[in-house]
């Protein structure tokens, strides 16, 4: 960008965070109503109008008893279309898989007969042939081909059972919670068919109390074993239930979830843009190992952004994400991907090392029906595996304009040789945006385009080694704050775990999406507003990712455009619970034990289970400037000028802060038991290093006991 094209950015600087050091109280308030604004509500992209008219056939013919066209009807439906949205009421909208087992489940018993001869004519064979050759996709087709039968439900039954093989409990309750679901509304004559097979109410009782135990949750076994007594589960049977449920509690903590990028575990983490969360061996001190330049599009380095910002006593924020894969450290800057051992020979220099993979030119939006304001930064975004390292350009969206160059997304070998190993070019004026999640052979990111004063968001699936587009999921679109008077970074939150993708849109949706198939799970609306902090800065344009957090059976997100911290049900999508935001910039931080933390202006701590605001854990904790991470028993927790280390059980700092070379905060990840903290400033990156223990700081968190349930078959 020009320092013409950056002067114009001043409105920007101004929006993006509030004072570093103004006062709040410790008890949370609510929003004054004189910083609430409406925003126009989103529109998920529906199914087409031809399949809309066609389920309205199916439900005439439902209601008009003609089962056996209803039957053909709505088998063509999930043959053809089993991928798109449909509505249901205004709150959200609902995979057309769903919407037809929401009502072929509730088919009287002529109706269901007719439904289950022809699914079992075609589906049954199908159904044996993915349970022999173990082959989980097939099993996921019949599931989906064949909504609401007795097909349908042996299969999710089977497919909850190689899901807890492999220790994932979430969706394991999801797939029984499913059928648990359908046994109350299916005829009699099939429920009968099931109970010979043996899915019965009771057996799905003893099961969730199972995938209960599994999953830690022991209050809800204990419940879900009490229901399966009173639904007539052989006694013997509940009798070694519960006296597994009484070992249970000294059961080790359950396996952290495959590759579950909202919790990335321990030295194998995954993406500084989500909660992070490390383990620490013990208290340390910490003095800085090397630093290197950060090339970023800062607006501060312009005169006049910067004397505005003086003016209001307003730093910008950092905008590079680092990770940390073996004993190199990751990140991604307006030049290129960038890698640095951890700990180099002694005298290396870094500031003249060139990028491993250098992007081409920026592609900044044509400016000749582009709006000149640009408005807010990209998020320069970093996720890893095992053996790779992925990144994508992240560029200006205009409602007229055009981007000069495609969006690319990248992947390189974390081994000693680096080479490139992917290379993805998004489409014309289509632009990657937040982060990139991978999932067995899966790699999937959001894009964005502009439609006169829309964005319009779809997840897209590619083969991780080939770059092969998989699928597309549109999610929908909506209006933003500056209304197609100005060029934006849309900034798209995206989480995976066992397998399941959470979106969240800051587009008034949150959305799931099945990340094997991206087929569509649900999508919840809310109500969408613009908030403002004490200063006017709006809360949309902050500059940092919203990443939802996955804690337990929920996700947890703050969206952008909205003045409630929200909690869902993973599997379902039902909302748990709903809390005003404790201050205009708060977003999620990660999630510690039976708390969600909040990082803003201060910290703050949430209720996992009701959402309540603890008023005064973090009254302490002031001026945050970046991303912080969970280190065992800590917190770091960035400042304008430092890294404070956090006692995260209370809140309050403890020992000495790690003193950043430059001001202006950081966002901070750990690795190798807490051995080295990596801090991105806003133009440099500092790798400070462990140098002695002190005893005087918190206990540390041992890495977590390997679980007793079965591994993962990954």
């Amino acid at each position: 960008m020009s320092r013409a094209g950056a002067g114009r950015c001043v409105a920007v600087a101004l929006m993006l965070l509030p004072l570093a050091s103004r006062v709040i109280l410790a008890q949370p308030q609510a929003l004054p109503d004189e910083r609430l604004a409406s925003l126009a509500p989103p529109r998920a992209a529906t199914a087409p109008s031809q399949i809309r008219r066609r389920l309205e056939r199916l439900e005439w013919l439902i209601e008009r008893k003609q089962w056996d066209e209803a039957a053909a009807l709505a088998l063509e439906l999930a043959a053809e279309a089993p991928g798109v949205w449909v509505e249901q009421g205004g709150e959200a909208a609902a995979p057309l898989t769903a919407r037809l087992h929401q009502l072929l489940v509730t088919l009287p018993d002529e109706g269901a007969a007719a439904y289950g001869r022809l699914a079992d004519a075609a589906g049954a064979a199908r159904l044996v042939a993915a349970v022999e050759d173990r082959d989980e996709a097939a099993l996921m087709s019949v599931i989906d081909q064949y909504p609401g039968s007795a097909v349908a439900l042996r299969g999710l039954w089977r497919h909850a059972e190689w899901a807890l093989e492999r220790a994932d409990w979430r969706t394991a309750a999801g797939d029984w919670g499913r059928v648990d679901a359908a046994l109350a509304k299916l005829a009699p004559s099939v429920v009968e068919e099931l109970r010979e097979q043996g899915v019965t109410p009771a057996a799905v009782a003893c099961r969730l109390a199972v995938v209960a135990m599994r999953g830690g949750q022991l209050a809800d076994a204990r419940e879900r074993l009490d229901e399966a007594a009173r639904r007539g589960a052989d006694e013997e049977d509940v009798a070694t239930l519960r006296r597994e449920l009484s070992d249970a509690a000294t059961w080790p903590p359950p396996r952290p979830a495959s590759l579950d990028w909202s919790q990335p575990g321990y030295d194998g983490q995954r993406s500084n843009h989500a909660p992070h969360r490390g383990a620490a061996d013990d208290g340390a001190d910490y003095a800085p190992l090397w630093t290197a330049a950060l090339v970023t599009d800062d607006y501060a380095d312009d005169q006049e952004v910067r004397r505005m910002l003086s003016r209001f006593n307003v730093t910008m924020p950092p905008t590079v994400f680092p990770v940390i894969v073996g004993d190199a450290v990751w990140w991604q800057d307006s030049i290129g991907l960038n890698v640095r051992p951890l700990d180099p020979p002694e005298g290396a220099s870094h500031d003249a090392d060139q990028p491993i993979f250098a992007w081409p030119e920026p592609g900044e939006t044509a400016q000749r029906f582009a709006p000149g304001l640009q408005i807010k930064l990209p998020a320069y975004m970093v996720t890893a595996t095992d053996n790779a390292v992925y990144a994508s350009t992240h560029r200006a969206l205009a409602p007229r304009g055009s981007l000069r160059t495609e969006s690319r997304l990248v992947s390189v070998g974390a081994d000693a040789g680096r080479r490139l190993r992917l290379r993805v070019s998004g489409d014309q004026g289509v632009t990657f945006a937040g982060p990139i999640v991978v999932r067995d052979s899966v790699l999937a990111v959001a894009s964005c385009r502009m439609t006169d004063a829309s964005l319009h968001v779809e997840l897209a699936g590619y083969d991780a080694e080939s770059g092969v587009l998989l699928w597309r999921t549109p999610l929908g679109a909506a209006g933003t704050p500056a209304a197609g008077q100005a060029s934006e970074y849309p900034q798209i939150g995206l989480c995976a775990v066992e397998g399941v993708a959470v979106v969240s849109t800051n587009l008034g949706m949150t959305a799931a999406v099945r990340l094997v198939d991206g087929r569509p799970l649900w999508l919840r609306k809310y109500p969408r507003v613009l908030v403002r902090d004490d200063y006017g800065g709006v809360r949309y344009y902050a500059a940092y990712p919203q990443t939802p957090a996955v804690c337990d059976d929920m996700v947890v997100a703050a969206p952008l455009d909205c003045d409630h911290v929200m909690a869902w049900d993973l599997p379902t999508g039902e909302p748990r619970w709903s809390t005003p935001i404790p201050e205009a910039n708060a977003r999620v931080l990660g999630v510690d034990g039976e708390r969600i933390l909040l990082s803003g202006e201060r910290a703050w701590a949430l209720d996992a289970a009701t959402g309540q605001v603890d008023p005064a854990w973090g009254e302490n904790l002031w001026g945050g400037a970046g991303q912080g991470a969970l280190l065992g028993d800590w917190l770091l927790w960035p400042t304008a000028g430092s890294v404070r280390i956090v006692n995260s059980d209370a809140g309050e700092p403890v020992g000495d802060s790690l003193e950043l070379p430059d001001a202006g905060g950081a966002n901070v990840i750990a690795a190798c038991g807490g051995e080295y903290v990596v801090a991105a400033g806003r133009r440099r990156l500092t790798v400070f290093r462990r140098t002695k223990s002190n005893a005087t700081q918190p206990a540390s968190a041992e890495q977590p006991p390997a679980d007793s349930s079965p591994d993962d078959s990954e």
